[in-house]
């Protein structure tokens, strides 16, 4: 490569006398895509030391220095999430928990509900191209297997399959839910298919978790509002707080 991710961080911040080192990145990350979110989640976990991104300062993260761990406020799409990704692995991030929402291409599972993409079935994202791997995109297993584990045994309905990515938030037409859920699909989301594939490539443990904010099966129906995903959202991020800080 004509440069690598260190090489951009320490560019950037030649001027201040800053590099990777100066950057406080846990190995255990949550990361998500919400502003409100990443923060309701660091005061869950005591991450208080805050850093600006090594790219741009909209998007940051805080660090629970002793426990190691840090929560990223990342920008939506696959681009910038990897991007800024590859910035956290550099710096030591070695296990990433995708935190964020996804559409529901199947009636069993509705809003509130929560799914962990498994094989990538659909990738309709661009940055997946860049990162040549063999074999099944999917999540690092043990992690998975962790995750699936907290989550099975609650009163959250849980749903893990084969998975859709895109990056045309827009352009999820009828015909393709329609034809995806008829193969299986279990839901949508932007992110899923590059973040794994840089797991793999990058030899780190990636997973994800999303809610279900939206129902694609039948005539879209979106409920981030809802009192079903606001009390669902609480009992999550409480679990995963819980279990991330053991």
């Amino acid at each position: 490569m004509r440069f690598t991710p260190r090489d951009a961080i320490n560019q950037r911040f030649f001027s201040s006398d800053k590099n990777t080192n100066d950057f406080k990145v846990g190995e255990k990350i949550i990361f998500t895509w919400s502003d409100d979110w990443a923060n309701f989640i660091s005061e869950k976990i005591n991450a208080s030391h805050h850093d600006t991104t090594m790219y741009n300062s909209s998007y940051w993260f805080k660090t629970n220095i002793e426990k190691n761990i840090s929560v990223v406020h990342a920008p939506i799409g696959s681009p910038g999430t990897v991007m800024f990704l590859e910035d956290l692995i550099t710096c030591g991030a070695k296990q990433i928990i995708g935190l964020g929402a996804a559409g529901s291409l199947k009636k069993d599972f509705q809003i509130g509900d929560i799914l962990i993409p498994y094989f990538c079935k659909i990738i309709d994202e661009g940055t997946s191209q860049h990162y040549k791997i063999k074999g099944e995109i999917k999540p690092d297993e043990k992690l998975y297997n962790r995750l699936k584990n907290i989550f099975i045994n609650s009163d959250i309905n849980l749903g893990v399959g084969d998975w859709w990515t895109t990056d045309g938030f827009y352009r999820e037409s009828k015909n393709d839910i329609k034809e995806y859920s008829n193969q299986g699909i279990l839901g949508v989301d932007m992110e899923t298919s590059a973040m794994y594939k840089l797991g793999i490539f990058r030899k780190v443990s990636i997973c994800n978790l999303l809610i279900v904010s939206d129902e694609l099966y039948k005539e879209w129906k979106y409920g981030v509002s809802s009192k079903r995903f606001q009390t669902n959202y609480l009992k999550i991020i409480s679990l995963l707080s819980s279990w991330i800080l053991n």
